[in-house]
């Protein structure tokens, strides 16, 4: 219990802070292991949060597994580091059937090429899933699955693209909470999010989850209870 507005309550998530000297190859890691408990995370966010390439690469592959019939999404999941499709494989597939779909035309195609049948076996999988889990731990076997998270940790700026990636599924925990069922709705939602620059109407995503920040980022502001980690 701690006392707080002349009275005492029970403490909460977000009464709890990590500070760290830096949060470079350090923050995401506290942030995977709280979020792996169920514990939420408050993780400091960036303007461009929606603009970044690991969010929309999300967004396309949440959008896909929803409907695969959207060529955009489906084209940008494909070509990811992910599954590494060439264009010139892309071209090739679209040339052999230009009236379906990209989607109808790679699964008339994975009949007789390993590639197009391999991503064809993880999307029906994860369509599969899709009705099963909740958005937050769907978003977690993706990461999980396709070694998304250590993939991006070789690039540049892995911290910052772990950190967003950790952050979405925030976004999709808090969606659930607050009432809200299903991927489509959830797609939905972050778009609606990313067109109004990081807010959308009935926004869940505020702070409710164990903050994590650097010491010089905490100056000045005050935590009921304070982990100095490191």
């Amino acid at each position: 219990m701690i006392w707080d507005k002349g009275e005492y309550r029970p403490l909460k998530y977000d009464d709890f802070t990590i500070l760290l000297r830096s949060l470079k190859n350090r923050a995401w890691q506290y942030a995977a292991a709280l979020e792996a408990l169920g514990i939420p995370v408050d993780l400091p966010k960036d303007a461009s949060f929606f603009e970044s390439y690991e969010i929309s690469l999300m967004l396309s592959f949440l959008a896909v597994i929803d409907n695969p019939r959207q060529d955009i999404p489906l084209v940008a999941v494909l070509t990811s580091p992910l599954f590494r499709f060439t264009p010139d494989e892309l071209a090739e597939i679209r040339t052999e059937n230009r009236k379906a779909t990209i989607f109808d035309a790679l699964v008339k195609r994975s009949e007789n090429d390993k590639k197009c049948a391999d991503f064809v076996a993880v999307l029906n999988d994860l369509r599969f899933l899709a009705a099963e889990l909740s958005a937050d731990k769907l978003i977690w076997h993706i990461y999980n699955s396709t070694g998304l998270i250590e993939l991006l940790n070789a690039s540049q700026g892995g911290e910052d693209r772990r950190n967003n990636l950790i952050i979405l599924t925030e976004y999709a925990r808090k969606f659930e909470e607050n009432g809200y069922k299903g991927l489509f709705r959830f797609v939905n939602y972050l778009k609606a999010m990313a067109e109004k620059g990081g807010k959308a109407d009935n926004d869940v995503s505020g702070s409710s989850g164990v903050k994590i920040m650097t010491i010089h980022k905490s100056k000045g502001l005050e935590f009921p209870i304070v982990i100095l980690a490191d």
